[in-house]
């Protein structure tokens, strides 16, 4: 069971909640305050179980791409309004739920998000059919929303039904809206339904559920961002009893300290790629009076920064969301400071998120420039840790953890000069991943390379065009949680002059 809905199935004893389930018995986590109504009272309406909108559209043997309606299974459940798929083609679709908006919970994290995830994510996981169609009432191919690569549709499950009927589903975009996740929102593509998501709303609200309680969500840290070294937050996540860089699969308590506190770091940006800032800085020791020592706690006013035995060298990574963000947070080189949430992630571990990069910081709670490239102290300069690949690869797979760890989220370029063989990879929607012969290590980068340079018409957009080539690489160094529990250390690359194309002939 993953972290987060233990996490929310051990509070909810606490707060009146219960597991999802169907056909009128899911009580929608959550109870609506003491001296109010009740769910399941004798005037509550069970809206998506009961049917109230139903599935008009059998999708026995239908395919996404032309008819607008599959059955799929789950491959990523995202947050309260959105997940990921797979489809009888093993392609991934990225659905937007139709006619709802949850709170945000991952770029942006506000009260009530991450109880509207959990929950999405507990129905998913444990539903035995899934299927997805387009907002229609009719056959037809999907067209994407604004994004380009999601597309907005209703999801419709059932608990415990394999294959269930089509008349008997559940719509779970209406469920969420019900039991008081998500507001309504843009349902006039569908107005036999707008009626009914509207009803539910309303429901909600008079039940005080969730975001409609006027009670602080007791998940959302409200706080204000406490001080922390990129030293500190490292020695938390390894020092975790079983988080590590890895969310723990069980007891929720065993979380890294600084899970959902919200934290002001400081750093020099390593890199910047798939919507994941990176930051790295030198940290000192200290001893508990504050006072420089070396590594032994002994006294030592000696700040050369290449000495590691006065301190040592940390990086961490930020999700900045899905927008655009302004290059002076993003130039490598930079000494910036960010406020924002500290988090497990499936995905990448722990990391950092729920963080701002205004045009101009007006209070200590900005995220701001310190000093540009070159201004920044050497002692805080950025450092590019230069090795061979298997001096990476004995580093990356070592048993002591303070050696596996020492460039996680660090700047790393790899010397070889015959360079790396591609061996094979993977091709998403909108990244590739390049593998070598250590998969423990992968590449991964989401721009177009172009093999000539800059100025070249020709690019290479699948992991085919490198493979059987020769690289020098250079990028940041992160994990990534994939989908079958493989948990790999990656170098994400974040522009074309991270990756040199080596000679073949030279290299052979």
């Amino acid at each position: 069971m993953k972290k987060f809905k233990l996490a929310f199935l051990l509070f909810a004893s606490l707060i009146g909640l219960a597991s999802c389930g169907g056909g009128g018995e899911n009580t929608g986590g959550s109870d609506s305050t003491s001296s109010g109504p009740t769910i399941g009272d004798d005037n509550w309406v069970y809206y998506a179980e009961n049917g109230y909108c139903s599935l008009p559209l059998d999708y026995t043997d239908r395919v996404w791409a032309t008819d607008g309606i599959e059955k799929v299974t789950l491959y990523k459940s995202i947050d309260g309004d959105t997940a990921h798929f797979r489809l009888s083609t093993s392609e991934i679709l990225k659905v937007r739920f139709y006619g709802i908006d949850t709170p945000e919970s991952t770029g942006d994290v506000e009260p009530y998000g991450k109880q509207a995830k959990w929950y999405t994510a507990d129905v998913l996981e444990s539903a035995a059919t899934i299927v997805v169609s387009s907002a229609s009432t009719s056959y037809g191919a999907p067209e994407h929303d604004s994004t380009g690569t999601r597309y907005v549709g209703l999801v419709w499950y059932h608990p415990t039904i394999a294959n269930c009927p089509f008349d008997q589903l559940i719509l779970l975009n209406l469920e969420i809206v019900e039991y008081g996740y998500s507001w309504v929102k843009n349902v006039g593509a569908l107005p036999d339904f707008s009626t009914t998501f509207y009803a539910a709303e309303t429901q909600a609200k008079n039940y005080l559920l969730k975001l409609h309680s006027g009670e602080p969500d007791p998940y959302y840290n409200y706080g204000g961002y406490e001080d922390v070294s990129l030293l500190e937050l490292k020695n938390a996540v390894i020092d975790s009893e079983e988080g590590r860089y890895e969310a723990p699969e069980s007891d929720p308590d065993k979380l890294c300290e600084y899970d959902n506190v919200k934290v002001r770091i400081q750093g020099a940006v390593a890199g910047f790629s798939n919507h994941i800032l990176y930051l790295q800085d030198f940290c000192f020791y200290y001893d508990d009076e504050g006072n420089p020592v070396d590594i032994n706690g002994n006294a030592n006013d000696d700040y050369v920064v290449n000495n590691l035995v006065t301190g040592e060298y940390c990086g961490i990574n930020i999700f900045v969301g899905m927008g655009t963000i302004r290059a002076k947070f993003t130039t490598i080189g930079n000494y910036i400071q960010v406020c924002g949430l500290g988090s497990y992630t499936e995905d990448y571990g722990f990391q950092i998120t729920d963080a701002d990069f205004p045009a101009i910081a007006y209070s200590e709670s900005d995220s701001y420039v310190l000093y540009t490239v070159d201004e920044v102290p050497d002692e805080h300069k950025l450092q590019t840790f230069e090795m061979t690949y298997d001096e990476l690869y004995a580093t990356v797979t070592s048993s002591d953890e303070a050696t596996k760890y020492r460039y996680m989220n660090c700047r790393i370029a790899l010397t070889d000069e015959s360079g790396i063989e591609i061996t094979g990879g993977w091709d998403g929607d909108d990244y590739i991943r390049l593998y070598t012969k250590y998969r423990d290590i992968s590449t991964y980068h989401t721009f177009n390379y172009k093999p000539y340079g800059s100025s070249s018409g020709t690019t290479w957009e699948s992991y085919s065009y490198f493979e059987g080539h020769y690289f020098q690489f250079s990028g940041c160094l992160a994990l990534y949680h994939q989908t079958d529990g493989t948990v790999r250390q990656t170098l994400y690359l974040g522009t074309q002059s991270d990756i040199t194309w080596v000679d073949t002939d030279a290299a052979a």
